[in-house]
């Protein structure tokens, strides 16, 4: 199962693409395997706790989380999430407005997705939809909701890593001494190896048209103000549906 989330809407938005789509793939098929799709709240406590529950609920085998980034000029897949929040001008839906804080005092000072970013990228074009890889999802809550991820999914990796290492004398993965392949018998242990998670990461969309018109409305673009960039709806649930066809092949 793909788990695929979204955003309510935030700031002086009514809507959020992201939200229609989480809700559009929701019971779909993609590449043969069932989507859940959910929209999450755009409060940094409440996403992380109901991300943490629909992974502990679902056990998805990827996730992808999307959001709206005004003015990002095509579909992103974020690269890498970094340990800071940070809403400089925006604050969450609950007015919370964390300034240099760390999401997780211990934690890494990055966690780069484990989507196949470049592959990703790659097959949108290939469809002819404006895509790129990005080097930053910035410091709301976008960052946050894949830093934490990554981390849960990461922890959920490592504790069935350990589980299929600790199968006793005999077996393949126990704990049986120097000559068992997944044995406790010096360098080659391989529960000691880095595990292997779920592929998960975030994809950033542009402005649907409607919302640039309103902008660019609100902008006097009448008077020469500018239009940010957009996508139709359609395009980016096509884009939506490449990064998951990719991630299954």
């Amino acid at each position: 199962m793909y788990l695929v989330t979204g955003y309510e809407p935030f700031d002086d938005h009514e809507r959020n693409p992201s939200a229609t789509l989480a809700e559009t793939f929701d019971g779909r098929r993609v590449g043969g395997t069932a989507v859940v799709g959910r929209v999450l709240p755009v409060v940094f406590g409440e996403a992380e706790s109901e991300m943490e529950s629909l992974l502990d609920e679902y056990d998805p085998d990827a996730v992808v989380m999307t959001g709206l980034a005004p003015e990002r000029t095509a579909v992103c897949l974020e690269r890498i999430a970094i340990n800071v929040d940070d809403t400089i001008t925006v604050p969450d839906n609950a007015e919370n407005e964390p300034e240099a804080q760390p999401i997780d005092e211990g934690g890494p000072d990055a966690r780069f997705a484990t989507l196949p970013v470049g592959e990703c990228v790659e097959s949108l074009l290939e469809d002819g939809i404006p895509a790129r890889l990005s080097n930053t999802a910035g410091t709301h809550l976008c960052n946050h909701l894949t830093y934490v991820t990554l981390g849960l999914l990461e922890g959920r990796a490592g504790e069935q890593s350990r589980a299929g290492g600790d199968g006793g004398d005999d077996g393949a993965g126990g704990d049986g001494g120097d000559a068992d392949a997944g044995g406790d018998g010096g360098d080659a242990d391989a529960g000691s190896q880095a595990p292997v998670g779920v592929p998960a990461g975030f994809v950033h969309l542009p402005y649907t048209p409607k919302m640039a018109a309103s902008e660019a409305a609100a902008g006097n673009a009448h008077r020469g103000g500018e239009v940010p960039p957009s996508l139709p709806l359609e395009t980016q649930r096509r884009a939506l549906e490449v990064v998951l066809e990719t991630v299954s092949e």
